[in-house]
């Protein structure tokens, strides 16, 4: 049901900075849908990070529009990890996270 593309993961060290950030593309089936992606409430032991994926509906039962939505995670963090598990209802996929320096 939902469509994703050019994620991209980045630890952002330039001028001092420590910042973790991801951006990609959802195609959602209607334009009330809005993707967030978020930290999980417990911490996985895995060797990479994790954020879910969550779709929320914030205008009830609109027309079908197929729509491609733009989604946005930031940290004031780098991430310790070089990769990064996206989880979301129908499964998950995997971004490999840049540095900038």
């Amino acid at each position: 049901m939902f469509e994703f593309k050019d994620f991209v993961a980045t630890n952002d060290k330039r001028d001092g900075q420590n910042r973790f950030t991801v951006t990609g593309k959802v195609w959602v089936p209607t334009p009330a849908y809005v993707p967030l992606l978020k930290k999980p409430h417990m911490r996985h032991k895995g060797g990479w990070e994790l954020l879910h994926l969550e779709v929320q509906n914030k205008e009830g039962m609109p027309l079908q529009v197929v729509t491609e939505q733009t989604v946005t995670f930031e940290q004031d963090t780098c991430s310790p990890y070089d990769k990064l598990e996206i989880a979301h209802a129908e499964g998950s996929f995997f971004v490999a996270i840049t540095c900038t320096e």
